[in-house]
């Protein structure tokens, strides 16, 4: 009794109605801060799921898109158009802004397309009897990939070779290629990094957008896909189709790159397109090379060296082709890597489908 005597009459002391809703405010204060914090958390983290999904689905669709322009359908008309369409974006980013009034979402769709049969399958050194890759003996063949290794150094610091490190991972290695990302491990040992650490890009990289400072467009990064492939025209795995070379295997065997302007590229798209059109046309580099490759490449065919006119060889439509797709919504962007392989229906239209695709 004596305590709860004492409890009351604290009540009644001035100032403790005071303290105590202080100390309710206080309480209140916290717990609604906690709340909001939890709230706006929440909210980023499901804008930012939505939003990538968003830029995923995008992407997505942005594959499929090319798919259907690249569909050469059964008449000769539509199948040069589909070729042109190709020779005018390969080898280059080309970008689609969208709007949700027309098209049903705000955003822009990035995408670059190279073709496989246009880069060096090292898979061509594999040798299934001894189970070993046997890399460049041959006179021929040790010129052409010195070429490649002295283009391809210039494009790093330190005078880093990436040629020579891939030498060493394939030589360690008991059997093909899967995946190109297969060089960036010790086949001895997954665990381990197979080279040191270089800024290394596996895909195209997405540029920012920035000009340079004559005004020209922002130089491509050096990507280890757009060089080598471990698909390609099975029938060839050892030569190259001259008119699909990807942008840093051109780079590396001294080549002009495509030129940038749509106009220029149009014409040049055009006038190949009607040579490769045919299911299965007769050109012969060392003649047809002046016509149609001189203009894009920056040389006439008795000036390369003949390591680089060697490795020149197939012709018609790229067999295979790698697409990297990225969606775009707001402020962040998601990308998609796919493999598309050309095949032929019964009703004599070719189309592409996947082979491959993974998230990047």
């Amino acid at each position: 009794m004596q305590e709860m005597q004492r409890i009351r009459s604290d009540m009644r002391q001035p100032g403790f109605i005071l303290v105590l809703t202080f100390f309710i405010l206080s309480a209140a204060v916290v717990l609604v801060t906690y709340l909001v914090t939890r709230v706006i958390a929440d909210q980023q983290v499901s804008g930012f799921v939505i939003e990538r999904e968003r830029n995923k689905q995008l992407a997505l669709a942005g594959v499929e898109l090319i798919k259907s322009k690249l569909d050469l359908g059964k008449e000769s008309k539509e199948r040069k158009a589909s070729l042109e369409w190709l020779f005018t974006v390969l080898n280059r980013w080309t970008e689609i802004p969208l709007k949700a009034g027309q098209d049903g979402i705000d955003g822009t769709l990035f995408f670059y397309i190279s073709a496989e049969d246009g880069k060096i399958n090292l898979n061509r050194f594999y040798d299934q009897n001894k189970k070993v890759f046997k890399l460049p003996n041959t006179p021929e063949e040790k010129k052409t990939w010195g070429i490649i290794s002295e283009g391809v150094r210039k494009q790093f610091p330190n005078d880093f070779s990436l040629i020579e490190e891939i030498e060493k991972v394939l030589k360690k290695r008991k059997k093909p290629l899967e995946d190109l990302s297969e060089l960036f491990l010790d086949p001895t040992d997954p665990s381990k990094e197979s080279f040191p650490f270089v800024p290394i890009s596996y895909f195209p990289v997405l540029p920012t957008g920035e000009k340079t400072e004559d005004g020209k467009e922002e130089p491509l990064a050096f990507a280890l896909s757009d060089l080598f492939t471990v698909t390609s025209d099975v029938t060839n795995i050892d030569k190259v189709k001259p008119i699909y070379l990807s942008h840093w295997l051109t780079v590396a065997l001294g080549l002009n790159p495509w030129p940038t302007s749509k106009d220029e590229r149009k014409k040049l798209a055009k006038k190949l397109a009607d040579k490769v059109e045919p299911a299965n046309p007769q050109l012969t580099w060392s003649s047809e090379w002046d016509t149609l490759l001189a203009p894009v490449f920056g040389k006439k065919f008795a000036a390369l060296d003949k390591g680089v006119s060697g490795m020149f060889e197939g012709q018609g439509r790229a067999k295979n082709l790698s697409v990297v797709c990225y969606g775009k919504t707001g402020e962040r962007s998601q990308g998609v890597f796919a493999l598309l392989q050309m095949k032929s229906g019964d009703d004599n239209r070719v189309f592409y489908v996947i082979k491959r695709w993974y998230w990047i």
